[in-house]
């Protein structure tokens, strides 16, 4: 019997496409990357900017902000950007981020506006 994996809420809105919209949550991690910061938010709440919609959701997402911004774990913060779902592989045996992002409660991330 196949199993097939049931779209989470923020897949349904996002609809496999890139939006803009305005992200809030709590920082759960920080990484420096060579661009700038990755930062693992919960709590989140995202606005779609062209829809006018206001989603409050239980997972977690990752903010992608090469602005020089200074965070400490635990703020609460608000960027603006891209919000996507992860890609998925592009090839048989590929790795799976959306698998693996997934496993660990983050479902799509932020690029965000610098």
């Amino acid at each position: 019997m196949m199993y097939e994996m049931q779209p989470t809420k923020f897949e349904e809105l996002l609809m496999n496409r890139k939006e803009s919209g305005v992200v809030q949550g709590k920082i759960e991690e920080i990484w420096r990357t060579e661009n700038g910061m990755k930062l693992e938010i919960s709590d989140v709440t995202v606005k779609f900017v062209d829809r006018n919609q206001e989603e409050t959701l239980k997972y977690n997402l990752v903010i992608y902000d090469n602005s020089n911004q200074e965070y400490k774990l635990g703020n609460i913060v608000m960027w603006e950007g891209k919000i996507s779902t992860f890609e998925p592989p592009g090839n048989y045996g590929q790795f799976d981020e959306v698998m693996y992002q997934k496993a660990r409660g983050i479902e799509g991330v932020c690029f965000a506006k610098s």
